[in-house]
């Protein structure tokens, strides 16, 4: 069997240690009760690590797709933006769509986002990623809902470091926290 078969995914992992307290009666030689969980897990693969990197930007780029139709809608979330943004993450963004919609504003456009998934932890659960950015948000303009006219007030730098925490929730992976440094250019 190969090391690709072997640990595909972490499925495969909870799959082998379930029935690690399988066996016939004759077996003695694991004293272990089968209640216990595992202390340990195997390292993941590397085409694991590569599924969970893949997944986790998709999420985020996913949730500022969502974003950006929301706060186009006027609205401050919808069912989109909270399959992809839950805790902090789905608060800042709820924020972000109660002013606008306090000022009668909605945005134009979506931004730009290049994210990079700088670390994943698939040793313990949940498993959970690091994700940075450098957004441009040169194409993602707040206007006024009725006028359709760009806002005054607006920042002039555009491109801003995005830091962001992402978790498999045992179905997909969200977006748990989400910071834009505006102090940060990139």
């Amino acid at each position: 069997m190969t090391r690709r078969h072997m640990l595909k995914a972490s499925v495969i992992v909870v799959v082998a240690l379930s029935g690690a307290g399988c066996g016939s009666s004759h077996d003695k030689t694991d004293t272990t009760p089968t209640s216990s969980p595992p202390t340990t897990t195997a390292s993941p693969t590397p085409e694991a690590m590569a599924q969970a990197k893949a997944a986790a930007a998709a999420a985020y780029v996913n949730m500022w797709d969502a974003a950006a139709a929301t706060f186009h809608a006027g609205k401050v979330t919808s069912p989109a933006l909270e399959k992809w943004a839950v805790d902090k993450a789905l608060a800042g963004q709820e924020e972000a769509g109660l002013y606008y919609q306090g000022r009668g504003d909605v945005m134009q456009g979506k931004p730009r986002l290049w994210p990079k998934v700088t670390s994943v932890e698939l040793t313990e659960t949940p498993y959970t990623a690091n994700i940075t950015d450098c957004m441009d948000s040169s194409h993602y303009i707040e206007v006024g809902k009725k006028t359709g006219k760009p806002v005054g007030g607006v920042d002039p730098q555009k491109h801003h470091v995005v830091t962001a925490v992402a978790r498999f929730n045992g179905t997909s992976w969200v977006i748990t926290q989400m910071t834009i440094d505006r102090d940060r250019t990139c």
